[in-house]
């Protein structure tokens, strides 16, 4: 399966990042006080990218800390699944994506996507995702993953 994304690129180059250690978490705050989504970049196109602080599981043993971002399109996105004979375009307005980080090693993979409906419900889960399971690339300046990274890094 051949996966193409389109119009999705990140303005993101204000974040700076630091080089705090992955297993810290944030003064004082208890999970139920966390607050919801949280934006740390915007598209290109005009849509934001946001995190919630509550989903960020750090597996200490594995070094590996996992973040769920929001990414909202204001024009739509489509994901084009080609799978001979067929070619499937998908839109949606929104999706979220499930990042795991290597914190020490400032790699990324991929762990799951969902398209999202206009409700905020489900539309898709596109399996396997891109880049595979398990397969840690390195974080690029101005991606979605270094907008991600102080979150799941750094707090």
């Amino acid at each position: 399966m051949r996966m193409r994304r389109r119009r999705t690129c990140l303005a993101a180059g204000a974040f700076v990042l630091g080089a705090a250690a992955c297993d810290k978490t944030p003064q004082g705050a208890s999970p139920s006080r966390l607050p919801e989504w949280i934006a740390i970049a915007s598209t290109g196109e005009g849509g934001q990218v946001q995190y919630l602080p509550r989903s960020i599981v750090r597996a200490v043993a594995a070094g590996t800390t996992d973040v769920t971002i929001r990414i909202t399109y204001p024009n739509f996105e489509t994901w084009t699944i080609d799978l001979p004979p067929y070619v499937e375009h998908k839109t949606f307005p929104a999706e979220l994506v499930t990042l795991r980080f290597e914190c020490a090693e400032r790699r990324f993979a991929i762990v799951r996507r969902d398209a999202l409906a206009d409700d905020g419900s489900v539309k898709e889960t596109i399996s396997p995702p891109m880049p595979a399971r398990d397969r840690f690339a390195p974080i690029v300046p101005g991606g979605i993953a270094s907008a991600a990274e102080p979150a799941a890094c750094h707090t």
